[in-house]
């Protein structure tokens, strides 16, 4: 009775054990989201979607959605920029086992910077050419060794 009893908790150990392991992995959230112009509601290619609290983040594919994957339970606040669109920050909430998923809309925005100089320096340079100029004599022509005009 002694060794039944044993081997019943051995196959008892075996059959929970893979169940534990599965719902421990099982706890961790995922966040997806659309990033889309709100005016046109086109798709935004290549948006920042950082996760502030935690430092990481990804960019947008290009259908403008994004995945961030094996998140704890809590609330996030996500940063998405873009250059050309105004940037947001949203507080979102991810529980353990589920997919949260949001829907973010960027308004453009005007670039505007001081002044930028370009400045450039080159060695022999001549002003007032623009492209670069080789003549050949007639007789260069006909000893050039090619026999038609593709080679």
């Amino acid at each position: 009775m002694h060794v039944k009893r044993q081997n019943l908790s051995l196959v008892l150990i075996f059959c929970l054990f893979p169940l534990f392991f599965l719902a421990q992995t099982n706890n961790t959230g995922k966040l997806t989201g659309k990033v889309v112009d709100a005016v046109t509601f086109h798709p935004i290619v290549g948006a920042n979607v950082i996760l502030k609290d935690k430092n990481i983040g990804t960019v947008t594919n290009s259908e403008g959605t994004f995945i961030i994957q094996n998140l704890s339970d809590g609330f996030y606040t996500i940063a998405i920029s873009h250059i050309g669109f105004q940037n947001i920050e949203k507080i979102v909430e991810v529980k353990g086992g589920l997919k949260t998923e949001v829907n973010i809309f960027l308004n453009d925005t005007i670039f505007i910077s001081e002044a930028v100089e370009i400045v450039s320096n080159r060695e022999n340079s001549f002003v007032g050419q623009t492209q670069r100029v080789h003549t050949l004599k007639v007789k260069e022509i006909v000893m050039a060794p090619v026999q038609n005009i593709n080679q």
